[in-house]
């Protein structure tokens, strides 16, 4: 661990280094119950709660009062995953770990980002498996925008030829219907059976931002129409912010939410929003020593089970091999 915390200095990755050197000896359960302790020191706006209704909505989600209520509540979102229909390993591993320490009777919500194209590193047009990635949409559209993209006419057919155990997850997919509503319940659908539990949700957070932005438009002195024109992922936090949402983030996050943060605090129009006040070095990131796909785990009928008292530490060390330091940082 010294020789990770002394390359990513070398780097200039101080505030990765100091949450890894804060955190790596805490167990994952403990580390996640610590993640998901929270209380907001400001009510939620009330244009946030219908732009998160409207997305819930949307997506055909079940629950939305209770959802709605937990969020208001609880004010956590995880950030890092990007939308697709399956994730990797590695957004499991996170999924897994952020959700450990949920209360009982909340509910854990991934705000996933659409606003990358299909050529994304991420494969968001894919189904991800260790071995392959199966590819959803045509090449022609791989430098399309995730974000309120349409199902194509390839999707459907690929499907077809996917294993049973993996299609019976999948709903149904049409040709021009959203693919974002399509990828989140699938993904949805996965993980909640290979974590065993039916809290979770997952949303498109820009779907929320673009809401959001609706419901404020008769407000011409709201600061966020003045900022709705700035870089998207940086408007996106400032909502975020705003409303006092405490964001999981993973190795980039926890680098630039801090100065996106320092930046909308220093504004005159956010002063009495005590932007400062949110934890914004909220880290989680990792991969388990054998990384499988959930497309893997359910095609394989494999359990996922990992230790909770394994260290936050290893998840890191697993993942950030030189190779990926090499790669990433």
């Amino acid at each position: 661990m010294d020789a990770l915390d002394k390359a990513l200095r070398v780097k200039g990755k101080n505030r990765l280094a100091d949450c890894i050197e804060k955190n790596s000896q805490k167990a994952a359960l403990p580390y996640s119950r610590e993640l998901n302790t929270y209380s907001p020191a400001r009510p939620m706006e009330p244009e946030m709660r219908n732009a998160f209704r409207r997305e819930l909505e949307r997506i055909g989600e079940n629950n939305i009062e209770a959802i709605l209520q937990s969020l208001e509540r609880r004010r956590i979102l995880q950030t890092t995953p990007h939308l697709g229909a399956t994730n990797t390993a590695r957004m499991l591993t996170i999924n897994w770990l952020s959700s450990l320490g949920v209360p009982v009777g909340e509910f854990y919500v991934a705000g996933v980002y659409s606003q990358i194209p299909f050529s994304n590193n991420s494969r968001p047009g894919r189904i991800n498996m260790k071995t392959e990635a199966v590819n959803l949409f045509p090449s022609s559209m791989q430098d399309d925008l995730v974000f309120r993209s349409k199902i194509p006419e390839k999707l459907p057919e690929v499907v077809k030829t996917l294993p049973e155990a993996l299609k019976k997850f999948l709903p149904e997919a049409k040709p021009g219907d959203s693919y974002t509503k399509w990828a989140l319940q699938t993904c949805a659908n996965i993980e909640r059976k290979i974590l065993k539990k039916d809290n979770l949700v997952y949303l498109d957070i820009n779907e929320v931002i673009a809401n959001y932005l609706e419901e404020i438009k008769g407000k011409p002195d709201h600061p966020m129409n003045k900022l709705k024109d700035e870089e998207n992922l940086f408007a996106t936090f400032a909502v975020l912010l705003i409303n006092h949402f405490k964001c999981f983030g993973s190795f980039r996050q926890v680098e630039y939410l801090p100065v996106y943060q320092e930046r909308l605090a220093r504004m005159e129009i956010l002063q009495g929003y005590g932007i400062e006040r949110v934890p914004t070095a909220n880290l989680t990131t990792g991969e388990l020593a054998e990384p499988l796909c959930p497309a893997d785990l359910v095609t394989l009928g494999r359990e996922f089970s990992p230790d909770p008292n394994m260290l936050f530490g290893e998840l890191i060390t697993n993942m950030m091999t030189p190779a990926w330091l090499a790669e990433h940082i």
